[in-house]
């Protein structure tokens, strides 16, 4: 029962790893954006 418990942590660890490096690489380009549209501007 215990072994059941920390797989699914850790499938759930893994999960949530694999959803926060695609928000951070959405994060990353949506801050790329508006730094080409100012060097745009300016």
């Amino acid at each position: 029962m215990a072994l059941a418990l920390v797989i699914t942590m850790l499938l759930i660890l893994k999960d949530w790893q694999r959803l926060s490096n695609d928000w951070a690489y959405f994060a990353y380009s949506l801050r790329d954006v508006p730094q080409t549209q100012e060097k745009g501007f300016f």
